[in-house]
């Protein structure tokens, strides 16, 4: 077998001129790790890094016993301390370092070198495969394997100096020659090779990279650029918004962690060149944690709304969405809104299946309701049952091995792509069954649990590109030189610096190179890096930096290629430098990504508004309209006609309702609570505390969980005051003047002129047989005394009008916040503010019917206007009708364009 050995060589793209063929393999270093396992028989799978720093962690803990230099960290952050110390164990191991426990080792080494003794490694649990199962310790079983039968048939072309390579590799190489296999020294294939122009200012960086010379004038040509922005999400709206990306058919490469980017780019159809993948990322990859996260006390909305609203889900796509709106609207899963949605939801996701399935998918998806959103969360310090969370991670491992959701159907890259994601759910799923399972605990607390999904992710987060089985992956910079077309991109971060050698006092470097151990410094790996580089450089035309100041919402430090660019620009770097943010702000196109240079930026044209839209037909009221529609349709005539015609409704997404409205929400469903007693007098203040203490709580986690989260104990105070104090005084001011509650969250219809209406009205009462309308309001006096003054009450006076066959009922508010009555009917309501010249609820509905008449008549044109209320005010409508009728544009703001 002949192998074609470089660092960059890993992946499925080939960068040597020469075909592939039969017998010729070009690998990097774990591709020469695997390729000589199999060779002699090795073929065990590898042992995944999340499992092995649960073995270390688990050995750590065992050696508390005595002081080891990692026992306070270790007990301030055990997770990150095993992570630490295994990364260390490995990279000292990788130089040839034997685990020795003697006096002559320096204490620190003398501690990791126990870990692994016989003691400590018989206490942790037998489930887990143990942390002596990495990179060194596979590297060390091939050398005892290796003989002349195997290396004999070995011809290997070797592009990297060895003694460049870690130290177990080198040693690896003497054992090779030593048992016969030809090893030919080869110079890098592109070292004389260039595509960048010379002259460029690509091609002077990439020089300056060997060589450390300085003298060069940028030019600010275009081949070097770099992008700033706050974000990865700004950089990629840039990119996403730039004409020219789909024009040129760049390729993009991505390297660590690159946050929006990748996604934008795979949106777009772009070839992506990507050196790793980062999978935590991936929808799909979300529902573990976000399943997981649904079990505490109190119920997270945003989590939860995350998880409806990803692309796939084990709920599918018509039920996830019909919770969504539900949580929207009712936050929470334990009100009606939330059950009617369940049944919906699951009758459209069996509308689309055959109907001898339909049964068995309908108790599938009734199960997973059960353990997403159980009826009784657990509290997060005392813990949920391990065999519960079990049981949830073992169903979702058998639906992502069932490939629900990505299409059989479909055999596109979206579909592959998300066929590889959950085939990494399940690798994670069975990886957190391992886990609990080596817990041996009856209870699991959230922070142990999310410290198990903390562990998966060191796996998780990062899966190399080889992976995907792609054409269009690779996993440096240089493999890619052969097949490089005009544009390439790198995120010029580093997330995760080396940890290894910043470990280690130079009197441990001594001891190790004493001992025989090969230890490389980090001066030799930074000129290693830098010479990788350069020649992946020299191979662009063009390269384009993106340096964003947060991904995903946590800084991140530059790519330490970035001080030398730095160092090297000088105050030249504004000259390459181009904030995102400013080019998105000032509406100016995103021609800087034209290739091969930069192009003048010209400004966008404007399109002139119309103040209306103008429908090709007439256009029909509803047979029934609310409060709400009406509104819309009186003063923003384009929204109701989107809403409720063209029925192009808010997507569902991750966002819930401010606590304000919340709170209104809980305090018109505890009034409904209490109106089962028809008799205000019932509620005294000793009776509605003692209804609070035993339902309060549960309602607010049914119907109102987000004022349960952190930030929101000031809103969720205010509402078990107002409980307690506002409700009360609503109910003794009823029970004093003798009246009694009707009904309350009562459906009305009626006719407003000839057009049928309905609506719920808070609360009905009524007094020596006289019905009267209450409208609860959690909201200040001053904006309803006003609507009343101005007789734009349009609420009151629609829902008056329903309760007696067409008259006009006496009509009050009620505001919760400062507990007060405001009415335009003294007579009835006598406690009342009554607001001096106010329009009673009878004019105020003779004005709703005018405005509903010119509206119906701008409708039967196929007019819809356009406005916003800039001169006619909302509270002050009513002395605006009659210039309303005559339909000056001068009224109106124009929002948009004409439609056609």
């Amino acid at each position: 077998m002949r192998l074609f050995f470089g660092l960059h060589f890993d992946g499925p793209v080939y960068p040597l001129p020469s075909k592939p063929v039969i017998g010729e393999k070009r690998v990097g270093l774990a591709g020469l790790l695997m390729a000589l396992e199999t060779m002699c028989g090795l073929n065990a799978p590898r042992v995944p890094f999340g499992l092995r720093i649960e073995a270390m962690r688990q050995a750590i803990e065992a050696s508390l016993g005595d002081k080891r230099f990692y026992a306070r960290s270790f007990q301030a952050e055990p997770i990150a301390t095993a992570r630490a110390v295994l990364r260390i164990r490995d990279e000292v191991r990788m130089s040839g370092w034997v685990t020795k426990d003697d006096a002559k080792s320096h204490d620190r080494l003398r501690d990791m070198a126990r870990l692994e003794s016989e003691s400590i490694l018989k206490k942790i649990h037998p489930t887990l495969p143990g942390f002596q199962n990495g990179e060194p310790d596979r590297l060390l079983c091939v050398m005892q394997c290796i003989d002349e039968s195997i290396a004999g048939s070995l011809e290997i072309d070797c592009y990297e100096k060895e003694n460049e390579l870690p130290g177990l590799y080198q040693k690896l190489f003497e054992v090779l020659r030593k048992n016969g296999a030809v090893i030919t020294q080869k110079e890098h294939p592109f070292s004389g090779s260039a595509s960048a122009d010379r002259g460029s200012d690509l091609f002077e960086f990439a020089g300056h990279l060997i060589s450390r010379e300085k003298g060069w004038k940028l030019k600010g040509d275009g081949s070097l650029v770099i992008l700033t922005g706050e974000s990865d999400t700004a950089i990629a709206d840039a990119i996403s918004g730039s004409p020219s990306v789909a024009d040129e058919s760049p390729v993009f490469l991505i390297t660590g962690d690159a946050g929006s980017l990748p996604y934008i780019i795979e949106e777009k159809g772009i070839p992506r060149f990507s050196a790793e993948f980062d999978a935590s990322a991936a929808p799909v990859l979300q529902i573990l944690p976000l399943t997981l996260s649904l079990l505490w006390k109190p119920l997270n909305l945003h989590r939860m709304l995350e998880f409806l609203n990803l692309q796939i889900q084990p709920l599918g796509h018509r039920l996830a969405r019909a919770l969504s709106s539900a949580v929207e609207q009712v936050p929470g899963t334990g009100s009606k809104t939330w059950g009617d949605a369940i049944q919906k939801g699951i009758e459209d996701h069996l509308s689309k299946i055959d109907a001898a399935k339909q049964k068995k998918e309908e108790v599938k998806l009734r199960k997973w309701l059960e353990l997403l959103f159980p009826g009784t969360l657990a509290d997060p310090e005392s813990g949920v049952p391990i065999e519960d969370v079990l049981t949830l991670v073992t169903l979702l491992n058998e639906w992502a091995k069932s490939g629900m959701g990505i299409g059989a159907d479909r055999e596109d890259a979206t579909a592959a792509e998300r066929k590889l994601q959950l085939s990494v759910l399940r690798e994670m799923c069975s990886q957190l069954s391992t886990i609990l399972g080596a817990r041996s605990l009856p209870k699991i607390s959230r922070i142990d649990l999310e410290a198990c999904l903390l562990i998966m992710k060191f796996t998780f987060t990062r899966r190399t590109s080889a992976e995907k089985g792609s054409p269009q992956s690779v996993n440096h910079p240089a493999a890619f030189l052969e097949v490089a077309q005009n544009l390439v991109w790198w995120t010029f971060t580093d997330s995760e610096p080396g940890e290894g050698h910043a470990f280690l006092k130079p009197s441990e470097t001594a001891y190790l190179k004493k001992q025989g151990c090969i230890v490389s410094d980090s001066k030799s790996r930074i000129k290693q890096d830098a010479l990788r580089s350069a020649q992946a450089f020299f191979a662009c035309r063009r390269l384009v930096l993106c340096l964003p100041e947060t991904i995903r919402g946590e800084t991140v430090r530059p790519h330490p290629l970035y001080d030398r660019l730095r160092a090297w620009a000088g105050d030249d770097l504004a000259t390459i430098t181009i904030p995102v943010r400013d080019y998105l702000r000032s509406g100016k196109s995103a021609g800087f990504l034209k290739v091969p240079a930069m192009e003048k930026i010209l400004e966008r044209g404007t399109v002139q508004p119309s103040a209306q839209w103008q429908i090709k037909s007439a256009i029909p009221l509803r047979d029934k309209e609310s409060h709400s529609s009406l509104d819309k349709l009186f003063f923003l005539p384009h929204e109701w006609f989107l809403y409720y015609v063209a029925k192009i409704r808010p997507a569902s997404i991750a966002s819930v309702p401010d606590s304000r409205l919340i709170s209104g929400n809980i305090l018109h469903a505890v009034v409904n609570h209490l109106c089962d007693k028809k008799d205000p007098a019932y509620w005294t203040q000793e009776r509605i505390n003692k209804w609070a203490d035993e339902h309060l709580d549960a309602l607010i986690q049914e119907s109102g969980a987000v004022l349960l989260l952190a930030g929101e104990e000031t809103s969720l105070a205010r509402v078990h005051f107002l409980v307690r104090s506002s409700l009360v005084k609503l109910f003794n001011k009823l029970a004093e003047l003798n009246f009694k509650i009707e009904d309350s969250e009562k459906l009305l219809e009626g006719r407003l002129g000839k057009q049928a209406v309905e609506g719920k009205v808070d609360m009905l009462v009524s007094k020596n047989g006289q019905l009267a309308v209450i409208d609860l309001k959690d909201s200040q006096s001053k904006s309803y005394i006003e609507r009343v003054k101005a007789g734009s009450a349009t609420q009151l006076a629609l829902y008056a009008s329903m309760t007696a066959g067409g008259a006009i009922s006496p009509g009050a508010y009620y505001l919760f916040g400062p507990a007060q009555w405001i009415t335009s009917d003294p007579k009835y309501f006598s406690w009342a503010f009554c607001p001096t010249g106010s329009r009673d609820l009878g004019a105020t509905l003779d004005l709703m019917k005018d405005l509903l008449t010119i509206r119906t008549k701008e409708l039967k044109k196929g007019i819809v206007v356009v406005m916003a209320k800039a001169e006619m005010k909302k509270d002050e409508w009513a002395h605006e009708l009659d210039r309303l009728k005559q339909y000056p544009d001068s009224h109106y703001d124009v929002l948009t364009g004409g439609c056609q």
